[in-house]
């Protein structure tokens, strides 16, 4: 009689333990997809104005060229790192390796608004560098003018070789990085949820889209604010944004279901 009354109490203590970790692994899923597209969006919603400003004053039209491309990738890469994902991957280490990529991309890219605010700042750098208005009204490429002891004007017709290696590359990566986390995120934290059945899916992926809204705004509105005053620290925050996110992925281990590879 003991035992017959005990079993529902155990039984009843792993429905709520299995709950209970299903919910905690919805969380952290959501948690890390607002911080990723905080950072996404970052990058996204604001490098048309980055490119486009002093000291850099690339024209509107190769600005945005270059968030296309970015967006471009973005999406090519969720076609490509979901079949990754279901033919040889798996979810999970398709998400840890986006994050890897994502990140170093980030780092890359970071370089570019250190090495234009060091230009921007310096003394060295002639007054005609920073007329972005009428390099554009003559649809010209702005130059890169530097005084020095050797010589008294050195001017380019373009940046140096290797700020457009930086941007490019940290860009690709970004593409990269973002259309596959983005991508198995959704589908990753559909397994958690799945398991509750249909409402627990439904609220997962209700938290999920506002979690999207959520990282957007604050990307264009709050980090936007710091960019004003300094794209590099506006892209620092930004950075840090989605170093927390890929912990917050790595932390929810524990609690995060691994499903097999479809063949």
């Amino acid at each position: 009689m003991e035992s017959d009354e005990r079993a529902p109490l155990l039984l009843t203590w792993t429905i709520i333990q299995s709950s209970t970790q299903d919910a905690l692994a919805c969380a952290t899923v959501i948690a890390a997809n607002l911080f990723e597209r905080l950072a996404y969006f970052s990058i996204a919603g604001n490098l048309v104005f980055f490119l486009t400003k002093e000291p850099l004053c690339w024209s509107i039209t190769l600005a945005t060229v270059t968030i296309l491309v970015l967006m471009a990738i973005a999406s090519c890469m969720g076609l490509l790192s979901g079949w990754l994902s279901d033919s040889y991957l798996g979810r999970y280490l398709t998400i840890v390796a986006g994050y890897i990529i994502y990140i170093f991309g980030y780092s890359v890219f970071l370089c570019v608004p250190y090495y234009s605010q060091n230009l921007a700042t310096s003394e060295n750098v002639t007054e005609s560098y920073t007329l972005c208005n009428a390099t554009r009204l003559k649809n010209e490429t702005p130059l890169f003018c530097v005084e020095n002891d050797t010589n008294p004007m050195v001017c380019a017709e373009s940046e140096p070789a290797n700020f457009l290696t930086m941007l490019y590359v940290g860009v690709i990566l970004v593409g990269i990085g973002a259309g596959t986390v983005h991508t198995n995120l959704a589908s990753f934290g559909g397994d958690q949820a799945r398991s509750g059945g249909i409402r627990s899916t439904h609220r997962f992926f209700t938290g999920y889209y506002w979690s999207i809204n959520l990282g957007a705004l604050l990307a264009l509105v709050g980090v936007a604010i710091i960019q004003n005053l300094s794209f590099f620290h506006g892209f620092i925050v930004a950075g840090f944004s989605l170093v927390v996110s890929f912990l917050l992925f790595t932390m929810g281990e524990s609690t995060e279901l691994r499903h097999s590879i479809e063949s």
